[in-house]
């Protein structure tokens, strides 16, 4: 959601887990940029709920739900772009 965004451009990030404790960052810039700790990066755009984001190597899309309300320190249950259950938490930058 908008608000969660706005929390994610505020100085945090969102960080993606999964059961094998595989796991990677994800910070977003206002510019509609973002850029992973496995060094990935590219553009997102948010329509809603639906975040969606273009890798910049592949031109890989991918779209997903942003859970709304979230703040520092939130985590909950989601998919990501592979399918795969994942923890979703906000974390520091």
């Amino acid at each position: 959601s908008a608000a969660t965004m706005d929390v994610l451009l505020a100085g945090t990030a969102l960080l993606l887990e999964d059961s094998s404790g595989a796991a990677v960052t994800i910070s977003f810039a206002s510019a509609g940029t973002y850029a992973t700790s496995t060094g990935s990066s590219g553009t997102w755009t948010l329509d809603g709920e639906q975040l969606c984001t273009v890798r910049d190597a592949d031109s890989v899309a991918s779209c997903g739900v942003l859970a709304s309300g979230k703040a520092l320190g939130d985590s909950w249950s989601s998919t990501d772009a592979s399918g795969i259950q994942v923890t979703a938490s906000v974390v520091p930058r």
